[in-house]
């Protein structure tokens, strides 16, 4: 697998996708939100509502999201896959 690294990470991928409980996300979302939002100024989170809100933008949204996370070292204190 050394030399197919793209290969490798597709593989792990896919066995993430298989542990994924799609109904739970909804519910996991909303409760890591408003754990955001007590841990970062309330201009980032607006911000950050404000992409949610414009609509066509999630993938946006949810990057814009977990660079927050990272730099809050609140995804250290949570089991979230990066």
């Amino acid at each position: 697998m050394e030399w197919y690294p793209n290969l490798w990470r597709y593989i792990q991928m896919i066995k993430l996708n298989r542990t994924i409980e799609y109904r739970r996300l909804p519910a996991e979302l909303k409760s890591y939100v408003r754990e955001l939002q007590g841990v970062i100024p309330f201009g980032v989170y607006q911000a950050l509502a404000q992409k949610l809100n414009e609509g066509g933008k999630e993938e946006e949204y949810y990057y814009r999201l977990s660079e927050v996370a990272r730099s809050t070292r609140l995804i250290s204190m949570r089991a979230i896959p990066t």
